[in-house]
């Protein structure tokens, strides 16, 4: 028979500790050391809160500084890009209408579209601002603006 390459693990010589099977009770110490350590934890994670409380604060207030001086220019883009769209939707429809006799651009039999009795121009729903759009770009201009 061939000899096997490997050895078998053996108990360490003198053989394993002991089993601790009894309870252990811990072991008498200063409870006011303990007491005085709970209390200046708790102390240094309540002024660290209340520290960063503050900062949170002053970057909140400057986040908010920051959004309502650009909020102006952004709703100003918004606008000027729904007139731009608007202009573009006008001279389809004057392209589109051009051989038609008494057609009036903007005016749905005479009455105009998007003017009320004030002058006030209306924000018009999502179905008349796609209407000249494919679907799917509607529908995802619409998820844009909804993340936003």
């Amino acid at each position: 028979m061939s000899r096997i390459g490997y050895t078998q693990d053996m108990p360490p010589p003198g053989g394993y500790k002991p089993i601790q099977y009894e309870k252990i009770m811990p072991k008498p110490g200063n409870a006011f050391l303990k007491l005085a350590g709970l209390i200046g934890f708790t102390g240094f994670g309540v002024i660290s809160y209340y520290q960063t409380r503050k900062i949170w604060r002053l970057r909140r207030v400057e986040q908010n500084d920051a959004r309502f001086a650009v909020e102006p220019l952004i709703a100003a883009e918004r606008q000027r890009s729904t007139m731009m769209h608007w202009r573009k939707v006008r001279d389809e429809e004057n392209e589109l209408m051009k051989n038609v006799p008494h057609w009036k651009t903007g005016t749905l039999y005479g009455e105009p579209v998007f003017y009320n009795k004030l002058g006030r121009f209306v924000e018009p729903n999502f179905a008349e601002y796609y209407a000249h759009v494919s679907s799917k770009t509607a529908v995802r201009h619409r998820n844009e603006a909804r993340r936003h």
